[in-house]
């Protein structure tokens, strides 16, 4: 029986020649509302102690067309999975991060009148960088129209020794990608950019 030529040698030299993406190779960039960023470093924050965050995908919406005996899928509109972006962050002594997702939440819905804000005014953007060993950026994924979604619970517990972390799941209308190469050829993908 003949060898596959899809082997590991193969697959080993490959490797050797592309630059991957790891996973903690990232960074994240920050605009938030004005009123919670006046003469504060809060972005610098935000982008320091951020310790894990999802890159966002899409999904395409298809019906089934019935041609002859056959059952095509045609699609039909898309998606941005930016619903239930999770960003957790390490957290100082004084929660101040912490502090500003709860200015930021109050913003949106005032907790005693439970009066709404206008959209435009409490929406923010996030920038997802992924970067190299050599701490280039290779791409980007920038969220828009952000707004908190969810300030999660913090366990504390005495059996458990390590930074306390607080994780805000935030929404987004939708997302922007730029590829600052195309893997395969170099060249730009059409659209992107």
């Amino acid at each position: 029986m003949a060898q596959s030529p899809n082997k590991l040698n193969n697959f080993i030299s490959e490797l050797k020649t592309m630059n991957m993406a790891w996973t903690e190779r990232f960074e994240t960039k920050w605009q938030l509302p004005s009123e919670l960023t006046q003469g504060t470093s809060v972005s610098k924050q935000l982008t320091l102690m951020c310790e894990e965050v999802q890159i966002p995908g899409m999904v395409l919406g298809n019906k089934e067309v019935g041609i002859g005996p056959f059952t095509h899928y045609r699609n039909t509109n898309v998606g941005f999975l930016g619903n239930e972006i999770n960003f957790t962050f390490i957290t100082d002594v004084n929660w101040s991060l912490r502090s500003v997702f709860e200015e930021w939440t109050r913003l949106c819905v005032d907790t005693t009148s439970r009066e709404m804000e206008y959209p435009e005014r409490t929406w923010g953007e996030v920038e997802i960088i992924q970067l190299g060993k050599d701490d280039e950026a290779y791409a980007s994924w920038k969220l828009h129209e952000v707004t908190p979604k969810v300030l999660n619970l913090v366990p504390m517990a005495w059996g458990s020794v390590s930074v306390a972390r607080t994780t805000l799941i935030a929404s987004s209308a939708y997302w922007t990608s730029d590829v600052i190469k195309h893997p395969f050829d170099g060249s730009q993908p059409s659209g992107w950019g």
